[in-house]
């Protein structure tokens, strides 16, 4: 199953053994519920069944296993075909990296850890050392997994890795070819992801309760667009170690370092923007609130600090 956020296709799916369902973008959700619930049609919905940076994304309308399936994806044509923009004849060329998000029940969650820990599909590899190496660096927390698959004769041996969220949400943070110094363009990109769905993800999910999401992302800003990697590298350690409901001095450190470094480089972050990557990274309201403040506290002091030695 492909979405845009954009251009979302009203299409049934029925992957997995969780029901048959369709994903809408947020803006479809309110028309396509009413439109199937107006022709009798009994749904439960998912309004933040992906979110990004805090924001829903992408919700999910589960149909329940007793939908008449024809009549329903009638009903999405219907509707479509009243909806310019909704679907796409001719497909341009990428522009953007798309996601890939694997949603599933909690009580799957330790079944899925299960086979993940377990011997990987045909053509992967799974790379303990590689795991180990970015923990101790501290740029992944618990829950990363590299898996690797050689893609010859172009790319070699390419990563990825695949982290969870939560106890309920698997999804890929980072590809990246191991023998090359060149990043892959954004087609090369979509076209592992959409491999490692097809090969890796549905033998993983077979059999299990859940819905994979392999979609292009928004175009709007993120944390990744505005600060360089090596900021977003300490803003990563910082939030991955830190105690959410109260901050140790250790953590007061790493976050002193992060804010110094966005100083050095000049980075603006818009507070709200900031706020979202903060809600997906599980920090408390009144947290969230507190390090924006802190934030822009230690930035005005540190523009001081710089006029003044300018002075002088």
């Amino acid at each position: 199953m492909r979405s845009s956020l954009t251009d979302a296709p009203l299409v049934v799916s029925t992957d997995g053994t969780a029901g048959p369902y369709v994903t809408v973008t947020t803006d479809q959700l309110a028309p396509v519920v009413q439109a199937l619930r107006a022709q009798g049609i009994a749904v439960e919905v998912d309004d933040d069944a992906v979110v990004l940076d805090g924001r829903p994304a992408l919700s999910v309308i589960d149909l329940g296993h007793s939908a008449d399936l024809q009549k329903v994806q009638g009903i999405l044509d219907a509707l479509a075909a009243a909806w310019p923009g909704t679907r796409i004849e001719s497909k341009p060329a990428p522009t953007a990296q798309n996601e890939l998000i694997v949603k599933f029940p909690s009580s799957e969650s330790a079944e899925l850890i299960h086979r993940l820990e377990a011997v990987p599909p045909p053509g992967w590899s799974r790379r303990h050392e590689l795991e180990e190496r970015m923990r101790k660096m501290r740029a992944v927390k618990a829950g990363a997994y590299c898996f690797t698959k050689n893609i010859e004769p172009s790319l070699g041996e390419v990563a990825v890795w695949l982290e969870t969220r939560g106890a309920s949400e698997l999804y890929v943070s980072t590809i990246i070819p191991l023998e090359s110094r060149k990043f892959l363009s954004v087609e090369q990109y979509n076209q592992f992801l959409d491999d490692f769905e097809r090969t890796f993800i549905e033998p993983l999910m077979s059999g299990l309760k859940g819905h994979v999401f392999n979609y292009q992302a928004a175009t709007e800003p993120t944390l990744k667009d505005v600060l360089s990697a090596d900021s977003m590298r300490r803003l990563k350690s910082f939030s991955a170690t830190a105690n959410k409901a109260k901050l140790h001095p250790l953590d007061v450190h790493r976050w002193n370092a992060f804010v110094a470094r966005t100083h050095l480089e000049d980075a603006v972050i818009e507070p709200t923007l900031f706020s979202d990557w903060l809600q997906g990274e599980g920090w408390p309201d009144d947290q969230r609130a507190r390090l924006i403040a802190d934030y822009q506290f230690g930035r005005s002091l540190l523009s001081v600090y710089d006029e003044e030695r300018v002075d002088r």
